[in-house]
């Protein structure tokens, strides 16, 4: 399974792929058992975070498209001024999340569990100690300022021109 390199899972989710595998060869003696059984385990313990990488990628590219175009990426009103309320929810938690994860040990840590693998996709939602946390992070950097990031040529401008 290949997934955005930027996320650094593609080795950890091999091993548990592996692991899986070495399981299911060993539990299991019947190829129809055997296939079905891995099926099974890709499904719980792979296909979950390789859903979430690709609702992640949309979601950065649609903000990144967004700055480009000069539009706010976090504005969730509709254009009649409504509220898009999954939209809010994702902004509160996507913002809010890069606040609290520069300010917070108990976020950094969480983040990193569920980065690294070793939590599940879904998990930080389940932690209600960390909500209150990422709403707060929210609130203090609700109004801070996103740049779009430069496209290929340039940012090989910006290094050609600090002597890179």
């Amino acid at each position: 399974m290949h997934t955005n390199p930027i996320a650094g899972r593609g080795c950890a989710l091999a091993w548990v792929s592996a692991f899986a595998l070495a399981d299911v060869l060993a539990d299991h003696r019947d190829a129809d058992d055997r296939a079905g059984a891995f099926d099974a385990a890709i499904e719980r313990d792979v296909v979950p975070w390789y859903e979430v990488q690709v609702q992640q990628d949309r979601q950065g590219l649609a903000v990144n498209k967004a700055l480009q175009r000069g539009e706010d990426p976090f504005d969730f009103h509709n254009a009649d001024g409504t509220v898009d309320e999954r939209k809010r929810r994702g902004v509160v938690f996507r913002k809010g999340l890069r606040h609290a994860a520069r300010s917070d040990i108990d976020v950094m840590r969480a983040l990193f569990r569920q980065v690294n693998v070793l939590d599940s996709p879904g998990s930080f939602l389940e932690r209600s100690d960390l909500i209150g946390k990422v709403v707060a992070g929210y609130e203090a950097a609700r109004n801070e300022e996103l740049r779009a990031r430069p496209y290929r040529d340039e940012m090989l401008a910006l290094f050609e021109a600090a002597g890179g």
